[in-house]
């Protein structure tokens, strides 16, 4: 499973998806984390509502893990298979791990 979580810091999620600076990207298998990348953000400065060079960069996830998302990114994602998913949690780790508790 392929998961990327919106941050600014590489460390706790970022408040704002599409213009965060970055994309922590997990892949878990078999309950733990097999791979974990930093990913800089090419479309962090894209204008409101244009958000179809971010959609073709996030189209092969398979979950995206954020602290907010508009309806219209959401819906479009989701038309992807792309689930989405609100967290409160802050820290990078806690979200991943609550991932891996949800395997089991």
């Amino acid at each position: 499973m392929r998961i990327a979580v919106p941050t600014d810091d590489k460390e706790t999620v970022s408040e704002h998806f599409g213009r965060a600076r970055y994309f922590a990207v997990y892949e878990l298998k078999g309950g733990k984390i097999a791979s974990k990348q930093i990913l800089e953000n090419p479309f962090q400065r894209h204008g409101r509502g244009e958000h179809g060079g971010l959609l073709n960069f996030l189209k092969d996830f398979d979950e995206i893990i954020c602290y907010n998302m508009g309806m219209r990114m959401q819906r479009d994602l989701q038309k992807l298979n792309v689930a989405v998913s609100i967290t409160d949690k802050r820290k990078l780790s806690d979200i991943i791990q609550g991932c891996l508790n949800r395997m089991h």
